[in-house]
């Protein structure tokens, strides 16, 4: 899977995002892990990024430093 491509490298770099075995790890400000499940998906938007599986939504903002997390 190419996620990784799909995300900026500024947000990358801010947010320390690397790809694992199974997902994505999202280490700053908080650690999260987004497992590749069949409800995986990355949406840009103009003024975020939001990254989701069937159990959690993170939405990282280009602008700053802030970080959402919603949980199924």
């Amino acid at each position: 899977m190419k996620a990784l491509t799909l995300i900026p490298k500024k947000i990358k770099d801010i947010h320390l995002i690397q790809k694992t075995k199974d997902g994505l790890a999202i280490h700053k400000p908080a650690y999260v892990n987004i497992d590749f499940d069949e409800g995986f998906e990355i949406e840009k938007r103009e003024n975020c990024i939001i990254i989701s599986n069937k159990k959690c939504l993170v939405t990282l903002w280009r602008v700053g430093y802030g970080l959402h997390i919603t949980i199924f």
